[in-house]
């Protein structure tokens, strides 16, 4: 009789009557590759994936004598995988339980801690997970096997580290072997998406990510094998595909692989968005790739990341960035296309300051960055150069763990809770300047990003030279002044949710039954609480706006035209009558060609083609679907000039 394997990586699971889930990737490549060997297959059954978050004692008790059980970890899920081993091995002791994965150390350590591990599987994991597997069968040893932790007479030690360099053609595609036909034809409640991996391995050296510390040349998978993947995902109607290299579009023919996806899509519908981190060096290939793919409909934007602007930080990561007037130029030829292109940064950063990263975040506006800056903790990863217990004791970093929610899900109270490791000191920041600097991120994402503020803002730094980093430093210090009415009760929100995280009790989240049951990050939940009290959230900010001195018959206009722009529900137009071309004037900008404000007698309509009744409709189409899109704001009024206009004086 064959010995039953069981493998484990739970997923999340999205949506209401029908939940999207990932196929398990990483657990189909395992079964996948072992199977292959003579030794496994002759003697090994894969009796079952474990893909989603299953009531634990009721997953267990479905194993059928289970000889052995893989698990792969990540922050997601590493909770839940020690739980569910632990109580495995307690009904079923003989079980061998193996962790591998992006959450497991170096060394043995997760062996003397957790006692229903067995055997740890270190980096690149099919040729040791194999290996490990077919000894096991034959009765041998495990000394001789690289890249694992295992115990020996009881006592935890690790084999040699060897970088992997097994070409990829050796690996066989899990989609293509059908190690998920059985899973998607027993699972038809279940909406799928995919991960395409079209190479391997990072040439750069972030020591933020654990990619960093395996610089090596990438390897490819070939063209055909993607290509039929791709004819896969179609036939089996995976509507969204995740591209899980690392650099995607550095090579030239990386715009094949999108051609493909696209011809997928216009045959068959599917898939319907592919999203891939893209090339941090070949700017001309990503803005082709983005371009075809946005005009196929499957684009979800394109990231033109920095993680800092500090020269110092980046210094200490290993890290180059692209220079800001060639990404100014990035992003007006992005908006001119259509296409939405969105920033990124981390704040802990060895190096990093409150005074560096609130002016790291001005410099992207100012280069024209005015959609989207998403600013991400700085976690701590394990197998990171900066996870190194030298990089921990050389920066002093003091991390805290946070509640890891999935944003745009709902919470499930019985739910077992997942963490991050969240760094908030280090030798050059503090955790009151970590908290300081994380509120300045939020309120440039819920004032500027979806748009409260940013008509004035943009106004005053281009019209009166204020830098940006200073209009919302200022905004900050408004808003903590306030002590009531809706603006007071934003920061009030913030400063006490912020607390509570370093507290370590309580998540980077809000809820509110209004907008759904589901749960928002900080910056759209301040921007639907303002919105939802749109009127006195204008009626409170007017002082600090007039603060700047605008003339009045200006300040009027841009008081009308900042509000106007607003998308709410139930609103389907707008109307505005104004003695400034300022829709020309933010559109200049926009396309990084400002010219002076002329002051041109107007009338400006706006009509929402795509108006929702409901808050909870508005929320999810207009701000979860829509936030880097610009989906909440009229970005194209149509306006009429009157007779009688003239240049501003």
């Amino acid at each position: 009789m064959k010995k039953n394997i069981y493998l484990i990586q739970a997923d999340f699971a999205y949506g209401d009557s029908v939940k999207s889930v990932y196929l398990p990737y990483a657990a189909g490549l395992l079964a996948a590759y072992a199977f292959r060997d003579e030794t496994v297959k002759n003697n090994c059954s894969l009796a079952r994936i474990v893909f989603t978050r299953e009531e634990i004692a009721a997953a267990v008790s479905s194993f059928d004598r289970p000889f052995l059980a893989g698990f792969s970890n990540y922050v997601w899920n590493f909770e839940y995988n020690k739980l569910f081993a632990e109580k495995l091995k307690e009904s079923h002791p003989e079980c061998v339980v193996i962790f591998g994965g992006h959450n497991v150390p170096p060394g043995a350590a997760l062996l003397e801690q957790y006692p229903f591990i067995d055997i740890l599987v270190h980096g690149e994991g099919e040729e040791a997970f194999r290996c490990v597997l077919a000894a096991l069968c034959a009765g041998g040893g495990l000394a001789d096997i690289p890249n694992i932790s295992y115990r020996e007479d009881g006592v935890p030690r690790s084999t040699r580290l060897e970088r992997v360099v097994c070409p990829l053609e050796n690996y066989p595609s899990p989609y293509l072997e059908g190690v998920f036909d059985d899973l998607i034809r027993d699972n038809k409640d279940f909406r799928f998406s995919a991960i395409l991996e079209t190479s391997r391995d990072c040439p750069f050296v972030c020591a933020f990510c654990d990619w960093g510390q395996l610089r090596a040349k990438t390897r490819r998978f070939s063209h055909e094998r993607v290509f039929r993947e791709i004819e896969w995902f179609a036939r089996h109607s995976i509507g969204f595909v995740y591209g899980a290299d690392a650099n995607f579009g550095i090579f030239n023919d990386d715009l094949a692989i999108a051609e493909k996806m696209v011809e997928a899509k216009r045959a068959t519908g599917c898939p319907r968005i592919f999203s891939v981190n893209y090339s941090k060096t070949k700017a001309e290939n990503v803005f082709q790739i983005s371009l075809l793919l946005f005009d196929a409909g499957m684009n979800k934007g394109v990231p033109l990341s920095f993680q800092s602007l500090s020269p110092e930080v980046l210094k200490n990561i290993g890290r180059e960035n692209m220079d800001l007037n060639h990404f100014s130029k990035l992003i007006a030829k992005y908006n001119e296309a259509g296409v939405t292109a969105y920033s990124e940064l981390i704040l802990g950063l060895p190096g990093e300051t409150c005074e560096s990263f609130c002016r790291g975040v001005g410099a992207l506006l100012e280069a024209g960055q005015h959609r989207t800056i998403n600013v991400y903790g700085f976690e701590l990863l394990v197998n990171s150069k900066l996870g190194s217990p030298e990089s921990v004791e050389k920066y002093r970093f003091e991390t805290i763990r946070v509640e890891l929610v999935r944003y745009h899900c709902s919470i499930d109270e019985t739910r077992i809770p997942e963490y991050s490791n969240i760094v908030v000191s280090s030798v050059s920041m503090s955790r009151a300047m970590w908290k300081q600097s994380m509120i300045f991120s939020v309120l440039v994402q819920c004032f500027h990003n979806l748009g409260l503020a940013r008509c004035f803002a943009v106004y005053l730094h281009y019209e009166k030279g204020l830098k940006y980093e200073s209009f919302y430093r200022a905004l900050q210090g408004w808003l903590a002044s306030q002590d009531d009415g809706v603006c007071g009760s934003l920061y009030r929100f913030l400063d006490t949710r912020f607390d509570a995280v370093l507290a370590e009790t309580g998540g980077m989240y809000g809820i509110d039954p209004v907008f759904g049951d589901i749960v928002w990050p900080f910056s759209e939940f301040l921007y639907l609480k303002a919105v939802y009290s749109f009127e006195a959230f204008y009626c409170e900010i007017d002082a600090f706006f007039r603060s700047f001195e605008i003339p009045g018959e200006l300040f009027e206009d841009l008081t009308a035209y900042q509000k106007a722009i607003i998308k709410l529900p139930k609103i389907k137009s707008r109307e505005i009558r104004l003695s400034y071309d300022l829709n020309g004037f933010f559109s200049r900008v926009y396309r990084n060609a400002p010219a002076a404000l002329e002051k041109k007698q107007n009338i400006t309509r706006m009509v929402d083609t795509n108006c929702f009744e409901t808050w909870p409709e508005y929320a999810r189409e207009n701000i979860w679907y829509g936030h880097n899109h610009g989906r909440n704001i009229f970005s194209k009024p149509d306006v009429e000039f009157l007779s009688g206009s003239e240049p501003i004086e």
